[in-house]
C-alpha cells in the first residue's frame, strides 16, 4: 500500500504515523525518496523511527530548517501578543 505512494512529495503526519506503525522507514534506498527526486523532506519532529538518520545529511531534508523557522514564528507571535516592538 505505501509503495504505491512512492512518488508523492507530501506526506501528512498521519501518513508518517501509519508508515512508522507498519515498520516502513523513509530512507535513501528507495523507500519514498528516489536519489534524483526533487523534493523537500519535512517532518514536525521528534521522529519515531519513520525517517532514517541518513536523511539528515541529504540536502533535501528540510526538517531542521522547519524547526528553526517555527521557532522564529513563535517568537514573533509572542512579541506581537506582548505588544513588544
Amino acid at each position: 500500500q505505501f509503495h504505491n505512494q512512492r512518488h508523492t512529495d507530501v506526506f501528512s503526519v498521519e501518513n508518517l504515523l501509519e508508515i512508522a506503525g507498519a515498520g516502513i522507514v523513509v530512507d535513501l534506498h528507495g523507500n519514498f525518496v528516489d536519489p534524483g527526486q526533487d523534493l523537500c523532506i519535512m517532518h514536525p519532529l521528534p521522529r519515531v523511527n519513520e525517517i532514517s538518520v541518513e536523511i539528515d545529511d541529504d540536502p533535501r531534508a528540510c526538517y531542521f530548517k522547519q524547526v528553526l523557522y517555527g521557532k522564529y514564528v513563535r517568537m514573533a507571535l509572542i512579541m506581537k501578543l506582548l505588544e513588544v516592538e
